[in-house]
């Protein structure tokens, strides 16, 4: 298992390999949670909030944050992807010192 590298959930990029497609998300409102099915692989995406860079929880239940492997165009950026109850996206501008979700896959 490794942390997902930039391009892993094929969310608004053009290029690299997709782990996951955007399109296999479903939101749960009983659960909170995004849900990825593809034939029988079912992933569970909690939308959990983050510690922000300065120490304060945010965004729990409206935002779930998953850190990727990647760092963005500066070194303290990192590359995530993004997840609310209506759009998945990923983002290359949130500072690496934040405390975000992690969700490994499998090699």
């Amino acid at each position: 298992y490794r942390v997902p590298e930039r391009y892993a959930w094929n969310v608004g990029h053009s290029s690299g390999t997709p782990f996951f497609d955007a399109s296999n998300f479903v939101y749960d409102s009983a659960t909170a949670c995004r849900i990825y099915r593809d034939g029988s692989q079912v992933v569970v995406y909690p939308i959990a909030g983050c510690t922000s860079a300065a120490g304060a929880i945010t965004n729990i239940g409206k935002k779930g944050y998953y850190r990727t492997g990647a760092q963005a165009s500066t070194a303290k950026y990192a590359d995530i992807l993004e997840i609310t109850t209506s759009a998945i996206e990923t983002s290359s501008g949130n500072y690496r010192g934040s405390g975000y979700s992690v969700r490994c896959v499998k090699e």
